[in-house]
């Protein structure tokens, strides 16, 4: 799980691992609980989302987990 608790309140960009373990989850979640201020992009760090590089996170204390098949990143969860 990584939590993205800045101190200051700015957009942030988190790196998803390069070379992830096969059938690996990864929940990213906004501990500050500003997302829908200032946004966390999460990139897929050369691997895709969903078929994109990046996805956002722009909800207050929302989350997204990941899951890693060993091709691309997919979002199998969203929590406002």
């Amino acid at each position: 799980m990584v939590i993205v608790n800045k101190t200051v309140g700015a957009p942030t960009t988190i790196f998803m691992p390069a070379n992830p373990g096969i059938n690996c989850e990864y929940i990213v979640t906004d501990g500050k609980g500003d997302a829908a201020t200032n946004p966390i992009t999460i990139d897929g760090n050369g691997n895709t989302i969903n078929g994109l590089a990046t996805k956002p996170l722009n909800t207050n204390r929302g989350s997204v987990t990941l899951f890693y098949d060993g091709a691309e990143f997919y979002v199998i969860g969203e929590r406002p």
